[in-house]
């Protein structure tokens, strides 16, 4: 069975090409990664319309309980409107899906954190 370890979700801008493929290779066994995409016009008013969708991506990879938890894989989204906004984007995500969420920088940062790298 696919994803008998974990099923992780993933909304991913329409432009990108490197997401999938490279989750994709990155999980381990038993784990399986499941994408939706969202319109992306590469400005910063297209940056920030992206949250405009993310409501309805997070409920696509929900539905029928899917995928145990939701990425938006786009890092400069997850960083334009600063720490508030990407907070946001994850409560939108969980009280909408009721499903944990990660974003590209909230995941940046715990890696980070985790290395104890304090300068780069």
């Amino acid at each position: 069975m696919y994803g008998y370890r974990a099923r992780i979700g993933l909304i991913v801008p329409s432009s990108n090409t490197v997401c999938e493929p490279e989750m994709a290779r990155l999980c381990p066994e038993g784990v399986a990664t499941y994408s939706t995409r969202i319109l992306f016009e590469p400005t910063i008013r297209g940056l920030r319309a992206m949250k405009d969708h993310v409501k309805r991506a997070s409920l696509e990879l929900s539905s029928e309980g899917i995928c145990q938890i939701i990425a938006f894989c786009c890092t400069v989204g997850s960083m334009i409107g600063g720490v508030d906004d990407e907070e946001e984007m994850i409560d939108l995500i969980e009280k909408g899906t009721n499903t944990t969420a990660i974003t590209t920088t909230t995941a940046v940062r715990a890696s980070l954190a985790a290395m104890q790298v304090k300068r780069i």
